[in-house]
Parts: structure tokens; sequence; C-alpha cells
């Protein structure tokens, strides 16, 4: 991942990269981002009924 200057990199099930971070540091803002995406509007997950 040095090619890239992240140590973390987030890939979806489809393989395509959801998102990178320079540090471990920045991981959890990621993954919010991820989580934000993943709501509907309601609070539910996408694809739960």
């Amino acid at each position: 991942m040095d090619e890239y200057g992240c140590d973390v990199i987030v890939t979806r099930p489809d393989r395509y990269i959801f998102g990178a971070c320079p540090s471990a540091l920045e991981l959890p803002a990621l993954i919010a981002d991820l989580r934000k995406q993943l709501l509907t509007p309601t609070g539910k997950a996408l694809g739960i009924p």
C-alpha cells in the first residue's frame, strides 16, 4: 500500500475501493462515512426490511 500512500484500504464486496486512510487513526472517520452511506434516512440498513 506504500504506492498509494496509505496504511488502510477499505474495499467493497464487489472489490471496488470504498476509501483509504494514510493511517489507522483516520479509520473511524472512514467507517462512520461508510455507515452513513449504508443507512437510510429512517436509520435502517439498506436492503433490510
